[in-house]
């Protein structure tokens, strides 16, 4: 939460407020019914040009063929002031074509807008290609992995979390755009 300082009753003597409070995101449910400010879309190596932004799932590939793209609008929710403390992604999965096999996920850090309905395997939005098929380039995402989880199990939440997803979440609190 924000931290603001204001001055005291006293002379010389400064009292500080800090209010922590806990913000979830959820298209259509969270922080209220009307919240639509999940983006996300899949894209494929099998249907390079096909767009996934209105499918039902999200889908992930432990060979990289299928990659999930996700962004959360933040500025209505959380001042530009604010300070992140905590960050955590959830997923439920619900299936696995290979039930037996863990499969590790990494988040990483987009650097370049994509539309949720334009976006594919070799689009960001309907006008413009990624610099790398797949996401792949190094103006298209940090080539560095945010934040790692094992998915291992299928009918559970899949959950990342950690300072360095706080410091991405805390990115896009400063700078919306």
């Amino acid at each position: 939460g924000p931290a603001a300082g204001r001055p005291g009753a006293g002379a010389g003597v400064e009292a500080s407020t800090q209010q922590t409070t806990t913000v979830a995101v959820q298209q259509g449910t969270s922080p209220t019914v009307f919240y639509s400010g999940v983006a996300d879309a899949y894209i494929s190596s099998g249907a390079e040009t096909a767009n996934y932004g209105q499918a039902l799932e999200l889908r992930m590939a432990y060979d990289g063929r299928y990659r999930i793209l996700l962004r959360f609008d933040l500025a209505d929710y959380i001042p530009q002031e604010a300070r992140v403390t905590e960050a955590k992604l959830e997923l439920y999965t619900y299936y696995s074509e290979h039930a037996s096999v863990s499969t590790d996920v990494a988040v990483y850090e987009l650097l370049r807008p994509w539309e949720e309905n334009g976006v594919t395997w070799t689009h960001a939005t309907a006008d413009a290609t990624w610099q790398q098929v797949g996401c792949e380039g190094p103006g298209d995402r940090s080539l560095i992995y945010t934040t790692l989880t094992t998915f291992d199990t299928i009918g559970t939440w899949q959950v990342w979390h950690g300072d360095s997803l706080g410091e991405l979440v805390q990115r896009w609190v400063s700078d919306p755009q």
